[in-house]
């Protein structure tokens, strides 16, 4: 976990140093009440730590924004596998389903229609972290969007370098999912890069249900809003009917899941005025808007 901003203390070091400095020139003002100059010193003294302290408060203060958005994803019983929305080409999530489904089936007990809520939240967390992965890799990122009639295709490069970076293997992010419970954790990041590049003093925490990147300037949070917002039967391919196939057993053979999501940018008002503060809102934008194409919201 990151510790706390110095910025910080340097504040608290800041005004106490000036209630030192004030207090002690009144002293020698005081001691030497026959100078006018050093008394109109003192009040310009005092005047300036006032507008200081003034411009302070109102500088920096800090802002947050919220963005909701939808998880659905489709457990098959007969075939003990996983499906994500969008489906067809443009599921970039199908990679990540097919390794799912391999340790679904893999499993020593079978699966139920109660474990569905369980298996959305973690995939789609699953997901989040292999989307910052492998279509985030640098926060600092000279990246294009192309919307084709196939899907949406994205290119980027990345600009930072090393010293810019608070940098996080694969393995290490499969450790985080693996260590929040995850039962994807482990396949998760199925096209791994050689470095995942956060801002320089910053960490990203996984989750049950939750992935927060925190930074000196903002933090993102994308949070699953559970159980859920709705279960049904349905066949995917025909979602708008209301009850799909059934199993031997009489069991539904696809339960379909949808989650709510949200997705909240805060940045901290003691680095509300960084030089760098347009490059941490462009990498903030980019990852909320990517995560909504990652799951159809678009």
């Amino acid at each position: 976990m990151m510790q706390g901003d110095p910025l910080r203390f340097a504040i608290w070091a800041g005004v106490i140093g000036l209630a030192v400095t004030i207090a002690c020139a009144f002293w020698i003002v005081i001691a030497n009440a026959g100078s006018r100059n050093l008394a109109l010193g003192l009040g310009a003294l005092f005047g300036a730590c006032v507008i200081l302290l003034v411009q302070i408060f109102f500088e920096l203060q800090g802002s947050s924004t919220n963005e909701d958005f939808s998880v659905e994803i489709t457990t098959d019983y007969q075939t003990n596998s996983v499906l994500s929305r969008p489906f067809g080409f443009s599921n970039k999530n199908r990679y990540l389903d097919s390794e799912a489904s391999k340790l679904l089936a893999q499993r020593s007990s079978p699966i139920t229609k109660d474990d569905a809520p369980a298996i959305t939240r973690d995939l789609a967390i699953a997901s989040i972290v292999s989307f910052l992965a492998e279509e985030q890799p640098d926060w600092q990122l000279d990246a294009a969007v192309y919307k084709t009639a196939s899907g949406v295709i994205t290119t980027w490069q990345g600009l930072s370098t090393p010293g810019e970076c608070t940098s996080l293997t694969v393995d290490q992010l499969r450790a985080k999912l693996v260590a929040a419970g995850n039962m994807f954790g482990t396949v998760a990041v199925v096209f791994p890069n050689v470095r995942y590049c956060l801002p320089p003093n910053s960490d990203i925490d996984v989750r049950a249900n939750a992935v927060v990147l925190t930074t000196r300037v903002c933090q993102i949070s994308i949070t699953l809003k559970e159980p859920f917002a709705s279960m049904s039967t349905g066949d995917p391919a025909h979602l708008n009917v209301a009850s799909g196939p059934t199993l031997a057993n009489g069991q539904p053979r696809y339960v379909n899941v949808v989650m709510g999501g949200r997705a909240t940018v805060r940045y901290f008002g003691l680095r509300a005025q960084a030089r760098d503060l347009a490059k941490y809102q462009g990498w903030a934008k980019r990852i909320v808007d990517g995560i909504k194409i990652r799951f159809g919201n678009v």
